[in-house]
């Protein structure tokens, strides 16, 4: 077992999320399965996958092609996520509330482009990372951690680790 969990994000994080798109268009069949990595984000979970635990967590639109279709696209940018690590949450569910089920500790990461999220999971004491990518970062709410999608994929997994490390050492001295 690996000293510590990473939960990531999916659409907006590991994948692009395209603002363009309608609802029609991301509910299409195959619309997920032919999504390509965002940045280095991928890479650099890959790098961290030897040191951690990861975790997708992605919400899912309630159509019976969607996790096929995504579990396709996870396949081939990011193989270090087995299936079983893969938390796909339905619209009624949160992120939040998924992780809490499988159980999380204090020096867990948890990655997500959406900062209402991050802002849920650090009231929980997960230490929240904002997935800098190209369509957010515009209203200023999020003042934590973070890490640009198109950074080296070694400066992303540095940083990750980073936060990891600095979380345990001032845990030891509470």
């Amino acid at each position: 077992m690996k000293p510590f969990k990473i939960f990531v994000d999916g659409d907006g994080t590991l994948v692009p999320f395209d603002k363009n798109k309608t609802l029609y268009d991301i509910a299409a069949p195959g619309y997920f399965a032919t999504r390509t990595a965002l940045g280095h984000m991928a890479e650099g979970i890959e790098l961290l996958s030897q040191y951690a635990e990861i975790f997708l967590v992605s919400a899912v639109l309630p159509y019976e092609h969607i996790i096929p279709d995504k579990d396709k696209c996870y396949d081939t940018i990011v193989p270090c996520i087995p299936k079983d690590h893969r938390l796909y949450i339905s619209y009624e569910d949160t992120k939040l509330q998924a992780i809490q089920r499988l159980g999380f500790s204090k020096s867990d990461i948890f990655i997500d482009d959406y900062s209402h999220n991050l802002h849920e999971v650090s009231e929980l004491g997960l230490i929240p990372v904002k997935a800098m990518n190209d369509i957010n970062g515009t209203h200023g709410t999020w003042h934590g951690a973070s890490v640009n999608v198109f950074a080296d994929s070694l400066a992303i997994a540095d940083t990750i680790l980073g936060l990891h490390l600095a979380a345990q050492f001032h845990q030891k001295g509470e």
